[in-house]
This record gives C-alpha cells, sequence and structure tokens, in this order.
C-alpha cells in the first residue's frame, strides 16, 4: 500500500489523502464491474438481495462518488508535461507544467538578472519550488548547452567575484557566492526583511547557520549601497505586536513603549526611548531603526 501511495505521490503528485481516497475509489469502480458478473447467481433466489429502494440508495451513493472525483481529475489534468529549457520556458508555459506562480516569479528574475541554468538539478536552488514538483518536472528538462556552456568557466568565475548589495540581492544572487546554498541564503533575507534591512555588513553574523568563515570570504564582496534604505519603525504610531517582532525590540520593551505613548502622548525626542529599552546594547542596535516622524505612515 504505502508503494503505491508513494508512485502516486511522485507520479501525479497527489497527497496521502488524495492518493487513498484514489485506491478506495479504484477498489469502489472493481466490485461495481462485479456486480454484473455476479447478478445472475443470485437470480432465482426466492428473496431479492437488496430491495429496490436499498439499490436506489446505493446507485445514489455511487453517483456522488463519480461526481466528486470528478473536480480532482479536472485538477490533474490541467498540468502537461513537456519538453522544456528554464533558460527559455515562458511564464505561462511553466503555468502549464504546475509550477507556482511564485516560483515561476522568481526563476524569471533570476534569468533577467543574468542567471542561466547549467543543469536540471540547478532548479533546486528555487526557493518556493517542492520536491513533489520538481521530480513531476525533472526528467523533461532539456537544456541547450551550445547557449549556455559558451564563456561558463569564466562567467561562474565572475558570480564568485561579483559585488553584491546585501539589501537589494535575492536569495538566487547570493546563491552565487561560496558557501552559500537555498538555505542559508532565505535566512539571509528573511532576516534582512525582519530588520527592515541592513545597516552594516557585520549584522551577516547574526543569521542562524551563516558560518563566521563564509561570511570573512565574502566579506569583500558584499557592500551597502544606500545607507538609507532601512525601514524605520515610527514608534508615535507602531502597535504592540509590530515593535514585537522585530529582532531587536523583545516583548517588555514593546509594552512599555506603548504603554508610555498612551499615557504620555507621542514622543518628541528619541532620547525618551531610551530607558524603556532593556540594556546599553540593545539600544545601540534598536537605534538605527526607529523614527519619531509624526506622520501617519
Amino acid at each position: 500500500m504505502k508503494k503505491i501511495t508513494l508512485y502516486l505521490h511522485r507520479v501525479f503528485g497527489f497527497s496521502k489523502t488524495e492518493a487513498r481516497g484514489f485506491l478506495v475509489l479504484v477498489f469502489l469502480c472493481i466490485i461495481l464491474n462485479l456486480i454484473p458478473v455476479l447478478k445472475p447467481l443470485f437470480e432465482g433466489q426466492n428473496e431479492r438481495v437488496l430491495s429496490e429502494k436499498d439499490e436506489m440508495e446505493f446507485q445514489k451513493f455511487i453517483n456522488e462518488i463519480e461526481q466528486s472525483i470528478q473536480p480532482i481529475d479536472a485538477k490533474k489534468s490541467e498540468i502537461k508535461l513537456f519538453v522544456w529549457d528554464p533558460n527559455k520556458i515562458s511564464q505561462a508555459d511553466m503555468a502549464k507544467l504546475g509550477i507556482r506562480k511564485k516560483v515561476s516569479e522568481t526563476l524569471i528574475n533570476y534569468r533577467n538578472s543574468g542567471g542561466q541554468f547549467y543543469k536540471k538539478e540547478d532548479l533546486l536552488k528555487l526557493y518556493g519550488l517542492d520536491s513533489v514538483t520538481y521530480l513531476r518536472i525533472a526528467p523533461y528538462v532539456f537544456i541547450d548547452n551550445s547557449l549556455v556552456n559558451r564563456g561558463t568557466p569564466d562567467k561562474n568565475r565572475a558570480n564568485r567575484s561579483a559585488i553584491l548589495d546585501i539589501n537589494k540581492a535575492d536569495s538566487l544572487k547570493w546563491t552565487n557566492l561560496r558557501g552559500i546554498g537555498s538555505v542559508l541564503s532565505s535566512r539571509i533575507v528573511k532576516y534582512r526583511n525582519l530588520l527592515g534591512g541592513y545597516h552594516s555588513i557585520d549584522q551577516l553574523y547574526e543569521v542562524y547557520g551563516l558560518d563566521s568563515a563564509v561570511i570573512k570570504s565574502i566579506f569583500p564582496q558584499l557592500v551597502i549601497s544606500d545607507s538609507n534604505s532601512i525601514n524605520k519603525i515610527n514608534l508615535n504610531f507602531a502597535s504592540y505586536e509590530r515593535l514585537r517582532d522585530h529582532p531587536y525590540i523583545n516583548s517588555i520593551s514593546a509594552r512599555k513603549i506603548v504603554s508610555k505613548r498612551t499615557i504620555d502622548g507621542s514622543f518628541e525626542n528619541i532620547e525618551e526611548i531610551k530607558p524603556l529599552i532593556d540594556g546599553k546594547d540593545e539600544w545601540e542596535k534598536i537605534e538605527p531603526y526607529i523614527t519619531l516622524n509624526n506622520e501617519i505612515p
């Protein structure tokens, strides 16, 4: 049973629930096909196996089952598998393959930024591409090596030594750096979004799982081109949840800020915030991310 369920999962993308439901329906269909064969065996008996009412109820039940599987079949029939090149395919054709819109947009953005796919395994770098979808589409990948291999060594060296803006690079661009894979690149981008942007390259040392040796090796390639690109928190309007969710503001400090603002009104001087923050080091981290701009964001 497990082998059949796994097969349906890999080939058709069925979830475990869908696969089990499909097997139950196959079993019921087999039973229904056996009824005309078995029926003559019961003919001639004095009593009917089923009353007319029971037969009608049973047929109604079967009709409902057949109708319920139509949407599943229709959904699967929308996916069309064909030979494709990730360096050429359009977003519309990716939708036909069953690739989610967010993943296809990531692929297009990667190509537009100069990235190329050299082998089908490169697709695993795409953030959000699940293993089920990959296993379904990978056998149909054909990459025109006459185009992508031209100048490949030089391009790889260029990518490995390229200058990267840590506040603008997407997760795919991060994977061009040595020691950065898809998992670490997604963590770097996620942490940047939580912060509101990096104001210092040293903040990369705070990314979970990112080795300090890797950071030191790529440090010369990293820049922050716009120091004003930080998405600051307006302390005169930010909610408790917004404050608490920032990596540098804990729930206690967030509660103090909101409480004081509620009682005393809007803050007029940034120094009013300092006593509400736990520890000098935390204040130095938070200061670049806060503002008292009285304009409603």
